[in-house]
C-alpha cells in the first residue's frame, strides 16, 4: 500500500508496529540501517521515540528516533535549535526531497537520515490503523473479571518488586558514594523524583544527586530560604530578574539569586540547564518550578534527620492510619511568594501537594522503600504494613493512560490500587513497545488446546 499520503501519526504507527524491521534501509550516505527495536513512544514533548535501539553500519546505537513525512521538517519544526533532540540517532522520513538537508542537533552532532519505503504491506498497514486494538478487547472477553484482577495484582506486585530492586541497586551506590545516611538519601531522591511526575524524573534525580542531602540538610536547617535558593540555582530555573514582568517575582528571584551565589561553593556538580526540564503540555501547577517550591516546604522533614526511619514509624501503623498520618506529614503549606505563585513569570495559584500525588508517592517510594527494608532485615511484619497500606490507598484519578487500559480490556476497570500499577506496568511494557503477543492477559486469555492440562508436556 503506498505510504505517499501518510500521516505522521500512522507513520508512528507503523514504526511502533516494526513496520519497516525487515526493510532494507540505508541512510543517505550508503550506510545500511538495521532497526532491533522502535522504542518507547513519547507522548510527551521531545522525539517520537525513546530508547531505540539500531544498527547503523557496524554500531549498535541505543537512543532516540524522530519521524517525519519530509526530510525538511527537521529544520521547519526547529529541532535543530532544541536540545530536547539532542540523544535523537536516527531522522526516518518518507520523502527525503530533491535537495537533501542535513539534520543537526542542537549540539551539532549530524543525525544519520534514512528515506523509509513507500510500499507497506496492506495487512500491516490495518493492523496498526487509528484504534485497532482488537486483540486486547478479545483478550478482555474471554477473561473473567476474577481472573483479569489475578493477572493485574500479579503484574501490580511484580512492578513493586521491580521498584524495590531498583532501590536497592540505588542504596548500595549511595554507601559506596558515603553520602552519610544512606536510606535517607535514597528517601530524599525518591521524593524529589516523585516530584518529578513522568515527564520530569529525569532531571529532578538529576539534581537530589547533584545536591546531596548530606550538603542540603544543614543549610535547610538554618535557612530555608538559603536551601530552596541552592536547589533552584543548581536546577537552572532562576531567570534574571530583569526578564520577569510581575514586580514581586523580580524582587524575589534577586533575593534568591544573591543567596545561590554566596552557597554555590557547597555543591561542585555541574548546574542543569533550564532546557533540560519540559514544560510542554503541563499545567502551571505542574511546572517544574511549582514542584520544587513544593518540595522546598517539606525540607523540615529532612533537616530534622531520621527522616526515614520517620516514615517507617507512620508505615507501621494500621492502613487507614498510615494513609491520614502521611496525608498530614506531607502536607504543604506555602507562605509568603509561593503562597500566590506558582512561577516566576506572574501571580495566580499557590504550590501544593495534593492527595493523590502524597499517594502516588507512597506507591512509587515509600511501600518499595518499606519492601526493601524490610527484605533486607527480614522484618516481614513491616512488608505485611507495606503491601496493607497499598490495599487503603484509594484507586487513582481516570487518567488518559488509564483510560486507554480501560479500554484495551475490554471496558473492565482495573478494581485495586494495585491492579492499577499492574495495568500501568503492561502499557509501559508491552502496549508502548508492540508487544502484544508477550501480553501475559493476553496469553493468560488464550483457550488450552482440548485434552491438555497446565501438567502436560508437548511429546
Amino acid at each position: 500500500m503506498p505510504l505517499r499520503a501518510t500521516s505522521e501519526e500512522t507513520l508512528r504507527r507503523l514504526w511502533l508496529g516494526n513496520a519497516f524491521a525487515g526493510a532494507p534501509l540505508r541512510t543517505d550516505d550508503g550506510v545500511h540501517v538495521s532497526v532491533r527495536s522502535p522504542g518507547v513512544a513519547n507522548a510527551d514533548g521531545g522525539p517520537d521515540f525513546l530508547d531505540a535501539r539500531i544498527r547503523i553500519g557496524g554500531v549498535l546505537c541505543r537512543g532516540d528516533v524522530e519521524l517525519h513525512t519530509r526530510a525538511a521538517s527537521w529544520h521547519a519544526h526547529g529541532h535543530d535549535t532544541d536540545p530536547h533532540y539532542n540523544r535523537v540517532i536516527l531522522h526516518a522520513v518518507l520523502n527525503g526531497g530533491q535537495t537533501r538537508t542535513v539534520p543537526r542537533t542542537a549540539s551539532g552532532r549530524i543525525i544519520p537520515q534514512v528515506v523509509l519505503p513507500h510500499l507497506v504491506d496492506r495487512h500491516i498497514l490495518r493492523a496498526h490503523a487509528p484504534g485497532r486494538t482488537a486483540l486486547c478487547r478479545r483478550a478482555g472477553r474471554r477473561l473473567s473479571g476474577a481472573a483479569l484482577a489475578v493477572v493485574l495484582r500479579r503484574q501490580g506486585m511484580r512492578k513493586l518488586r521491580e521498584r524495590a530492586q531498583a532501590l536497592r541497586r540505588r542504596l548500595f551506590q549511595i554507601i559506596e558514594e558515603g553520602h552519610g545516611c544512606a536510606w535517607d538519601q535514597l528517601l530524599y531522591e525518591c521524593v524529589l523524583e516523585g516530584m518529578g511526575y513522568s515527564k520530569n524524573r529525569a532531571p529532578f534525580i538529576a539534581l537530589a544527586r547533584s545536591v546531596p542531602l548530606q550538603a542540603l540538610a544543614p543549610i535547610a536547617g538554618s535557612s530555608p530560604g538559603g536551601a530552596e535558593a541552592l536547589l533552584f540555582g543548581q536546577a537552572g530555573l532562576l531567570p534574571p530578574a530583569r526578564s520577569l514582568p510581575d514586580k514581586e517575582s523580580r524582587g524575589y528571584v534577586r533575593c534568591q539569586r544573591r543567596r545561590w551565589r554566596r552557597l554555590r561553593a557547597a555543591v561542585t556538580a555541574p548546574r542543569l540547564r533550564e532546557e533540560d526540564w519540559m514544560f510542554f503540555r503541563l499545567r502551571p501547577a505542574n511546572f517544574p518550578s511549582a514542584r520544587l517550591a513544593g518540595f522546598c516546604r517539606l525540607l523540615p522533614l529532612f533537616a530534622a534527620g531520621d527522616a526515614f526511619g520517620r516514615i517507617l514509624s507512620v508505615l507501621r501503623h494500621p492502613p487507614a492510619r498510615a494513609r491520614r498520618e502521611l496525608e498530614s506529614l506531607l502536607a504543604i503549606h506555602a507562605e509568603g511568594f509561593w503562597s500566590r505563585h506558582l512561577h516566576f513569570g506572574g501571580r495566580g495559584g499557590s504550590v501544593a501537594l495534593g492527595r493523590e500525588r502524597i499517594h502516588d508517592l507512597a506507591v512509587n517510594a515509600f511501600i518499595p522503600l518499606a519492601l526493601l527494608r524490610a527484605g533486607l532485615t527480614r522484618d516481614r511484619r513491616l512488608g505485611r504494613s507495606a503491601l496493607a497500606l497499598m490495599g487503603a490507598l484509594p484507586r487513582s484519578a481516570q487518567s488518559a493512560p488509564l483510560r486507554e487500559m480501560r479500554m484495551r480490556l475490554g471496558g473492565t476497570p482495573p478494581g485495586s490500587r494495585l491492579a492499577i500499577e499492574g495495568a500501568l506496568r503492561l502499557r509501559a511494557r508491552y502496549c508502548n513497545r508492540s508487544g502484544c503477543r508477550r501480553c501475559p492477559a493476553i496469553r493468560t486469555s488464550r483457550p488450552r488446546s482440548p485434552g491438555r492440562t497446565s501438567t502436560s508436556r508437548r511429546p
